[in-house]
């Protein structure tokens, strides 16, 4: 359960960060109130990036409570440094944000 857990929970990042890569993609074309609505889904997405790894902790067997212990852990395990993320796509997006 734990496993399907965090991976149903990915899906639904991957989707809600790619929604944010567009509202950033598209920045100078939208209005104030798009612009607006562009903070939520920046912090849609960042909950969702939380949650799921903190679900991808568990299935691992790491039990963390807030979103501080949550990245800490997930840092320590290397998952941003392994081909943990099941999506080659949405690892080539992080990447390319992250660089």
């Amino acid at each position: 359960m734990k496993e399907t857990r965090w991976k149903q929970r990915f899906a639904n990042f991957e989707k809600a960060f790619l929604q944010f890569k567009e509202a950033v993609d598209r920045y100078d074309s939208l209005d104030d109130l798009a612009k607006e609505g562009r903070i939520q889904r920046f912090e849609y997405t960042l909950e969702l990036a939380w949650k799921t790894l903190k679900d991808y902790n568990e299935a691992q067997e790491f039990i963390t409570k807030t979103q501080r212990e949550t990245i800490k852990q997930a840092f320590q395990i290397n998952i941003y440094k392994t081909k943990h993320i099941p999506n080659a796509q949405t690892q080539n997006t992080i990447h390319a944000q992250t660089h």
